[in-house]
């Protein structure tokens, strides 16, 4: 309901404008004062600031005086102090004028007193302050002039007296106005004050009648009439509290109606707890047999779970050794391809060996010939020999016969005879070198006829062994894809048991679940069971 009022009708809106308006009062009543405060202050000043400047005059008087009978030895310190004291005195007539913030003199507002203040500064500036210049430069030059200074002084200090009674008279009615305006204020927020102290006393009046309507309800009266009056959040609670105590009128009305049908619920309800106890306890004795029944599954399944675990050690075992087969199988087989390979290498290596066992025969063969022919070649060199020999000697009896002419030739056929010799010799040896040579070719051909025909042995067993290679090759082939197979049905029926396995074990899960649901409705019935005998305690209790 207080979201419906209008907020300029509310009692907070009331309320926060009588504060605003009292902080408001309060601002200006402090500025104010803040302002005449200071005002006064500057005024003050202001008026120290005008006499000081008459007792100024006559400090420069005698400063004059002074100069103008002082020995020459002291006009320099006099003349400083002089033009020490004019320049205060300007500055004193620009501070009147436009007012000093160090010196706490604020600016003149008014008008026809700022230019009353022409008089006494167009004394000074063109009376007194020339003549003071002329006097503080030429000394006792000047001293003539000391009379006319005096008149001229006596005039500026009257000017600047009447300028200072005209002020005073101008601050004090400004002072005045600022006195009257600063009790206006401090009325307004008395007022403020008081009119916020009613609006509250009457709040409070108001909220204290609604108090007293609660306390007569909460003490058990149910006519009680609620009356408060207004359009701000205190007549809207009264009118919610009136509608309120109306509303619970009728809620006591249904109350009474209330409780005369929880009684017969009440009864209702007691007859259905007995009738859920009952049922319970069947229900009860169901779930036992059903977690019995059920246990004795889990036992089966618990033992088939490990023949099958044995099914399945068992099947990978067979798999792993007919991996092993199947290895083995394709092993042999690339073996026997090897051996094939390699006896088809030897047939060709034996071939090449008889062929070249051929050809040293027939070198053999054709060196016996040679040495055949050098046995010849021997034999002429012997008959060369035995014919050189025959030549020696008759060459030698030739040279015995010529006598001392003879000698050398009797050394040449010495000579020749010693060659004849040596010939003889090496032919010999040679014929026995060719001998040996002959009979060991003749063996050589012997050994490499017999090699022949045992490398021709060779080849042909070669060849049947590469025969035999070839044949166990295609059985290692057909036996390596059946082994194969046969690793793969193991596999396949590795696969299979543990598939069953998984199966038996998500029925043995199952098993558990069931068995621990069995047992959680049991506890659930006797819980039931438990409730029931609670809730009819509960409304034989309350019948009472």
């Amino acid at each position: 309901m207080t979201s419906e009022l209008p907020f300029h009708r509310s009692l907070l809106f009331r309320l926060s404008a009588l504060g605003l308006s009292l902080f408001v009062l309060a601002a200006i009543v402090l500025w104010g004062s803040i302002r005449i405060v200071r005002r006064v202050t500057s005024d003050v000043a202001l008026l120290n600031e005008s006499s000081d400047g008459a007792v100024h005059y006559a400090h420069l008087v005698a400063l004059a005086h002074l100069r103008a009978a002082a020995p020459p030895e002291e006009a320099s310190a006099l003349q400083a102090r002089i033009e020490e004291r004019i320049a205060a005195q300007d500055r004193r007539f620009e501070a009147l004028r436009r007012g000093d913030r160090a010196a706490g003199i604020a600016r003149i507002d008014d008008a026809r007193l700022v230019a009353a203040l022409d008089e006494p500064e167009r004394a000074w500036r063109e009376g007194v302050r020339p003549i003071v210049l002329r006097i503080a430069a030429a000394g006792s030059a000047a001293a003539g002039e000391l009379a006319t200074l005096d008149r001229r002084v006596l005039d500026a200090v009257t000017a600047l007296e009447r300028w200072s009674l005209a002020a005073q008279e101008q601050l004090a009615a400004s002072a005045e106005r600022g006195r009257r305006w600063s009790y206006s204020l401090i009325a307004a927020l008395l007022a403020g004050v008081a009119g916020t102290l009613l609006a509250a006393r009457r709040v409070a009046r108001r909220l204290a009648g609604l108090s007293q309507s609660a306390q007569r309800i909460a003490a058990g009266e149910e006519s009680v009439a609620i009356a408060v009056g207004g359009r701000d959040e205190v007549g809207l609670l009264g009118r919610a509290f009136e509608d309120m105590t109306q509303k619970l009128r009728r809620n006591f009305a249904l109350e009474r109606d209330a409780r005369a049908k929880l009684e017969e619920m009440f009864r209702a309800v007691g007859e259905t707890a007995a009738r859920l106890a009952t049922a319970a306890n069947e229900i009860l004795a169901s779930t036992a047999q059903q977690t019995s029944g059920a246990q004795q599954q889990l036992a089966a399944v618990s033992q088939t779970m490990t023949s099958l675990d044995e099914i399945a050690r068992s099947s990978e075992r067979a798999a792993d050794r007919s991996r092993e087969a199947a290895d083995i199988a394709r092993h042999s087989d690339e073996l026997s391809r090897t051996g094939h390979g390699a006896v088809d290498e030897a047939v060709e290596v034996i071939g090449r060996a008889k062929d070249q066992a051929d050809g040293v025969a027939r070198n053999i063969l054709e060196l016996a010939e040679q040495a055949n022919a050098v046995g010849d070649i021997t034999a002429l060199i012997d008959d060369l020999a035995e014919q050189t020999n025959v030549l020696a000697l008759n060459a030698a009896i030739e040279a015995t016969r010529a006598g001392e002419h003879g000698k050398g030739f009797s050394v040449v056929a010495a000579e020749v005879k010693s060659l004849a010799e040596q010939s003889r010799r090496a032919t010999a040896e040679a014929r026995q070198v060719l001998g040996d040579v002959q009979k060991r070719a003749n063996r050589s051909v012997l050994s490499t006829e017999e090699s022949t025909r045992s490398l021709e042995a060779a080849v042909r067993a070669a060849q049947h062994a590469g025969a035999v290679i070839r044949e166990l090759a295609e059985l290692g082939a057909r036996l390596s894809g059946a082994v194969q197979e046969i690793a793969d049905s193991s596999a396949q029926q590795a696969t299979g048991i543990g598939q069953i396995t998984q199966a038996v074990r998500d029925i043995s899960n199952v098993a558990s679940q069931y068995v621990t649901s069995t047992k959680q409705s049991e506890l659930a019935v006797r819980d039931l069971t438990t409730l029931g005998e609670k809730l009819r305690q509960l409304l034989v209790t309350t019948s009472r």
